[in-house]
This record gives C-alpha cells, sequence and structure tokens, in this order.
C-alpha cells in the first residue's frame, strides 16, 4: 500500500496560508490602532491637569477587540475612531475583512464538512446497505441477478 502525502500537504499548505493571511489582517488592524487611537482613562491612576479630559492610547486588547468588532459588522459603538485618517483606514479595514477574511473562513469550512462528508459517505458505502443484493432465480446456488444498491 503506498501512501499519497502530496494531496494532505497541499490541504494544510493551503489552510495555513488562509491562517496567515487572517492573522496578518488581524496585526495590522491591532498595530495601526494601537498608535494612533486614544480614550478616555478608564483608571484612577491617571494624572491630567484640572478641566482637560485624559487620554490613554488604546491597548492591545481594545484594538484587537475593534477589529474583531468592526471585521463582524458588528459594531457596538463603545470604541471608535476619532480622526478623519482612523475613520477612512476603518472604513478599508472592514471592507477587505469582510471580503477577504470572511471568504477565507467560508472557505476553511467548507473544506472541512467536504471532507468530513467523504469520509462519512466512503464509511457508509462500506459498512451499510449499499452492497449490491445478489439473487438466485434457479436456486443453483449461484446469483443470476445483482439488485442495484440504494443510491445515496
Amino acid at each position: 500500500m503506498t501512501w499519497n502525502l502530496m494531496p494532505q500537504w497541499k490541504i494544510f499548505l493551503g489552510f495555513a496560508f488562509k491562517v496567515a493571511v487572517s492573522l496578518g489582517y488581524l496585526v495590522i488592524g491591532v498595530v495601526f490602532y494601537a498608535l494612533v487611537e486614544e480614550k478616555e482613562c478608564e483608571g484612577t491612576n491617571c494624572t491630567c491637569a484640572s478641566g482637560t479630559v485624559c487620554m490613554e492610547p488604546w491597548t492591545i486588547i481594545d484594538s484587537l477587540y475593534f477589529c474583531m468588532v468592526s471585521m463582524s459588522t458588528v459594531g457596538y459603538g463603545d470604541l471608535t475612531p476619532s480622526s478623519t485618517a482612523s475613520r477612512a483606514f476603518t472604513s478599508v479595514y472592514a471592507f477587505f475583512g469582510i471580503a477577504i477574511v470572511f471568504y477565507q473562513l467560508s472557505t476553511m469550512i467548507a473544506s472541512v464538512f467536504s471532507s468530513l462528508e467523504t469520509a462519512i459517505s466512503e464509511f457508509y458505502k462500506k459498512h451499510c446497505c449499499c452492497r449490491p443484493k445478489r439473487i438466485d432465480i434457479d436456486n443453483d446456488g449461484e446469483a443470476d441477478v445483482e439488485k442495484p444498491a440504494r443510491a445515496i
């Protein structure tokens, strides 16, 4: 029995590429928002002049949260881009997130379900009632006719 590993490697490399593109997309958004955006201070250790609004940069978690919320088109509104350039970047970022990342995700899920469907179909053909039924018409001990199995 020979093993052909090429299809498995192609599947793995395709999956790895899709994961890398999706993670790269998230990293670009997280780095941009962590470097550019600011929010009102949430902690008690903010030191600001009285009468001014204390601002702090978005954390990595804030940036990742905003990227996921924007890409998934949920948009809670608790974090928002503050400048025109950030809003423009967010528009382009969300468009590509919807177009590219969701396409990548859908093809990954489709390949998993396709493999699962093939495995179930092969198991069913091998172990269930898909074998043709042999009929001995003249009672000589040998099958004269094979009744086809049901279609799957």
